[in-house]
Parts: C-alpha cells; sequence; structure tokens
C-alpha cells in the first residue's frame, strides 16, 4: 500500500491526468458492445448513421424508412464515420462518445486550472465529473449530448481565455464561435444560450465599457463563421424536404412553453433541483452546505461558468415542457468545476478526491457488470447466429419492437432484415414464433426485466426471445 501512493505521490499532475483518463476509457471501452444500459434514443442515431453509410446518402437521416429532423446532422456524421472506420456494430457507434467525453476529461482539467491555478484543483475537477452518474451513462451512449457537452466546455474555455487579459482575445473569440457553430450543428439553439451567458457576464462586470467588449464578441465575422456552419444543412433540407422539414420543426415547437404555468415551473424546479442534486452526488450537497455556512470564496471569474448553468437551468424550467435528465448533462463539465471550487478551501479535501475516486471506479465496475443480471438476450441470439450459418444464409426480425431491432441490425453488422419472416434465420418472440410457418428452434434466450413480489418471494419476469431457423432440410 505504502509503495502504491510513493508511486501516485512521485507522478506529476499532468501524468495522473493521463493514467486516469486512461483508465476510465478502458472501463468504459469494456461497455462498448454492452446492450445494458442504454438509452431508447440512441437507436435514432445509430441506426440512421449506419443507413447513410449503406445508402451513401448523408444529407438526411432517416431511420426505418422515417426522416429525421427533430435534431441536426452532426452527430450522425460523426457516428457514420467510426462506422466507416470501424465498420457497423454496437460497439464502434459507440467510440465516438467515449473518445469525446475523455476529451471532456481534458478540458475541464485546464478549464479548472484557468479559475484557479492549481494543477491539484484541476485534477479535483476532474475526478468530481468523473464520479457522476449521469455523465458516466452518457459517456458511451451514441447521442449528441456527449457532443455537444465537449463542444460548449471547449467554447467555454476559449471565452473564459479571450477574457483573461485586459481586452477580448479575437484567437480565442474565434474558437469559441467555431464550437459553438459546430453545437449549433449537434443540437440546434440550445447552443446559443453559452454566448448569451457570456455577454451577460460581460455586461455585469464591463458595465460602462460593456458596449465595446459587446461589439467585438458580436463581430460580424464570427457571425458570419456561425451562419456558414450552423446554416447549410437546414438549407439545402429546406429545399429539398421543405414539407417534411417544416412539419417536423412545427412538432418540435410544441415542445417549447410560450406561456408561464405555475404547475409547470414547479414541476421543472422539483425535477431539475432533484438532478442536480443526484448528478454530482454527494459532493454537490456538500458544496451547498459549505455555501449556506458562508464558507466558500468563488474566484471572480467563475462568474461566467454559473451565469451559464443558470442560464441553461432558466430555459429548460420556464420554456421547455419536457423534462428530461440528460438536458443537464450539457452543463455538467461547467458544474463539477464549480463544486470544485466550492470544496477546494475545505480541510476535508484529500477525503473528497479519495470519495470522488471511488465513486467513479463503483460507477465503472457497475456499468461493466450491470448486463450480467437482466441477460443480453438479443445479442445472444445474434451471437449464436454467426456462430450456426453460413454467409449466404440470412437474418431478419420479426414482431420485435423498433429498438431492438436497431440493435439486432447493428450487431449483425447492417445486415438484418427488418420485421420480416421471409429470411432463412428469425430473430422473434413468442407470439411471433407461433405465426411463422414451419419454423425450428435454433436457439433461445430469456431476458431479465424485472422483479415482482410474489407473496413473500421475489418472482423473475421475464421475456423469451427465438432465434428460428426456416428451409429445414
Amino acid at each position: 500500500m505504502h509503495g502504491l501512493k510513493n508511486i501516485i505521490s512521485r507522478l506529476s499532475p499532468t501524468r495522473i491526468l493521463i493514467v486516469w483518463i486512461a483508465i476510465y476509457a478502458i472501463f468504459m471501452a469494456f461497455t462498448l458492445n454492452n446492450t445494458y444500459p442504454l438509452q431508447g434514443d440512441e437507436s435514432f442515431y445509430t441506426v440512421s448513421a449506419a443507413n447513410m453509410v449503406q445508402t451513401h446518402s448523408y444529407m438526411v437521416p432517416e431511420y426505418f424508412g422515417q426522416l429525421r429532423f427533430q435534431k441536426p446532422v452532426l452527430t450522425y456524421w460523426i457516428v457514420a464515420a467510426s462506422y466507416k472506420i470501424f465498420g457497423i456494430s454496437l460497439w464502434s457507434g459507440r467510440i465516438p462518445p467515449l473518445i469525446l467525453s475523455c476529451l471532456t476529461l481534458l478540458v475541464v482539467y485546464y478549464l479548472g486550472r484557468l479559475y484557479i491555478n492549481d494543477a491539484k484543483f484541476g485534477l479535483f475537477s476532474v475526478f468530481l465529473l468523473s464520479a457522476s452518474f449521469l455523465f458516466v451513462s452518457f459517456s458511451r451512449i451514441a447521442m449528441n449530448e456527449p457532443v455537444l457537452a465537449f463542444l460548449l466546455t471547449c467554447a467555454l474555455y476559449s471565452f473564459a481565455r479571450a477574457d483573461s487579459g485586459n481586452t477580448l482575445g479575437n484567437k480565442w473569440l474565434f474558437t469559441g464561435w467555431l464550437c459553438i457553430s459546430l453545437a449549433f450543428t449537434a443540437k440546434g439553439p440550445g447552443a446559443l444560450i453559452l454566448p448569451a451567458s457570456y455577454a451577460i457576464y460581460i455586461v455585469i462586470n464591463r458595465r460602462r465599457s460593456s458596449p465595446k467588449y459587446l461589439a467585438k464578441l458580436f463581430n460580424p465575422a464570427y457571425i458570419l463563421l456561425f451562419a456558414l456552419i450552423a446554416s447549410p444543412w437546414y438549407i439545402y433540407n429546406y429545399h429539398c424536404h421543405h414539407d417534411a422539414l417544416l412539419a417536423i420543426v412545427k412538432k418540435e415547437s410544441s415542445h417549447v412553453g410560450t406561456s408561464f404555468s405555475p404547475i409547470r415551473f414547479m414541476s421543472h424546479a422539483v425535477f431539475y433541483a432533484y438532478t442536480l442534486l443526484l448528478s454530482i452526488f454527494p459532493f454537490i450537497i456538500f458544496a451547498l452546505f459549505r455555501k449556506f455556512r458562508n464558507r466558500i470564496t468563488f474566484p471572480h471569474k467563475l462568474q461566467f461558468p454559473l451565469i451559464f448553468c443558470i442560464a441553461t437551468l432558466f430555459v429548460f424550467i420556464f420554456f421547455v415542457n419536457e423534462h428530461k435528465d440528460r438536458y443537464i448533462y450539457t452543463i455538467l463539465p461547467t458544474l463539477a468545476v464549480i463544486t470544485a471550487a466550492a470544496l477546494y478551501s475545505s480541510p476535508h479535501l484529500k477525503k473528497y478526491t479519495a470519495g470522488a475516486v471511488a465513486v467513479s471506479l463503483l460507477l465503472l465496475i457497475i456499468y461493466v457488470s450491470y448486463p450480467v443480471f437482466p441477460r443480453e438476450s438479443l445479442k445472444e441470439l445474434v451471437s449464436a447466429y454467426k456462430l450456426k450459418t453460413l454467409p449466404a444464409e440470412t437474418l431478419s426480425t420479426y414482431n420485435i419492437d423498433i429498438r431492438s431491432n436497431g440493435w439486432i441490425l447493428l450487431m449483425s453488422g447492417g445486415k438484418a432484415a427488418i420485421d420480416t419472416y421471409s429470411a432463412d434465420y428469425i430473430i422473434t418472440d413468442e407470439d411471433g414464433l407461433r405465426s411463422i410457418p414451419d419454423a425450428v428452434i435454433a436457439a433461445k434466450s430469456e431476458e431479465r426485466t424485472g422483479l415482482k413480489l410474489d407473496g413473500f418471494k421475489f418472482k423473475i419476469i421475464s421475456k423469451k426471445f427465438f432465434l428460428a431457423q426456416r428451409n429445414v432440410k
């Protein structure tokens, strides 16, 4: 034990950072081919990106025949690029979010050091972020949240660097606007909360000279850069798919609330307060306790990230009808730095650091081992198909929900037909099996879906899936 402590004590903060990110990446790499835990919306991005690669049509995401304009195209392109390099599979679609999450940890280290010039503080910020269950859960999910979080954290760092001198630095403003432009192509208007927050920060701190600094922030050259990057995809699809695009925009705009509702406000406020407390648990609670005890002295420049977090929550509480925990994912890196600053002067800092490392490792172990409990039934059947079949034999799904269709498509390398029993091998459930003529069970698997109390005992609820073979001679 003392030998391990001696080795760690000899490592520089930069080397500790590299080792920690490597550990994080290795653990998460073991989860890339797991179907659990998962988010339903991931299928939209992975399947649509696979369709892009197969059809060579990269401008319009298409999900089982449905055009998807709900979100811009950048995340689809990133996943499709991974498919082009590594082939279509479940794990290859999840490589980009893992890489971006590791890069986010790296940016958070330097963001922390920008506000408190101490390598230990940068490391503490990284440990707190990697101890967030929400951050860990999305580190391997192919959705736009990891993309947006990385780009907005880079933009926040760039704007903070631009403000580090007496004048706003052109180089860092350009980098910040470049990241904002790319973030817009990943998520849409939500990316504009960050430059708006920076403008508020300038007005509060620059006061009389704020018009000059605002003019520099919103330089026409940066606005042109934003337009050149953010608008082409919308213009193309407006020209080619006018009616479909406008229908989706109208549907998505229904999620935006234009009038104040006390019930919605209370519901959203309670939900996001609860989510924030759990997002970096329990360290954010310790930080709030220290704040209430008046033991916190924040660096003045931390106003900017604090305004960004408050502005993001304000938008989602007042103007978005739905509430989902992943909506606050983009502010987690910033929130980790703020929480770290609140705890940094604590006499218990070493315990907090050790606790954050322990929580992070525990979360990583859980995410690696969790699929053992529900069993990955569909994955087992796809593996059985690959073991049993010749290259010429075909695979399809039948009577399976659309999300499961997506996983089967990816795990088969994009080769499975969907919702038909005309193939040589069919993955289906019990009802579907009864509908397939002349089917012979080649393999079966049972997925544990939950528990129920039966008297004084817990009973496992499960669902059976089958790999059925046809045309057996």
